[in-house]
């Protein structure tokens, strides 16, 4: 099974609607990413801190990034 944090139907874990910051995330994401053996998934953006928040693509003010946001 895989296991993630984010993806293009959840909030973004470094959104402010979710932790606020993207230094809270990497606690969740190292044990998330370390508590079992199988896969992880790391969604676009995600392993540098991608808080969902600017003027691209369809985005609104919900905490996550659409998959039109990088064309």
């Amino acid at each position: 099974m895989v296991r993630f944090l984010e993806n293009h139907d959840e909030v973004r874990i470094a959104a402010k609607q979710f932790t606020g910051n993207p230094w809270k995330s990497i606690p969740a994401a190292v044990c998330t990413a370390t508590m079992h053996s199988g896969p992880f998934m790391i969604y676009f953006g995600q392993e540098i801190g991608v808080d969902s928040v600017g003027p691209k693509g369809f985005q609104g003010d919900d905490g996550r990034t659409t998959i039109f946001d990088y064309w």
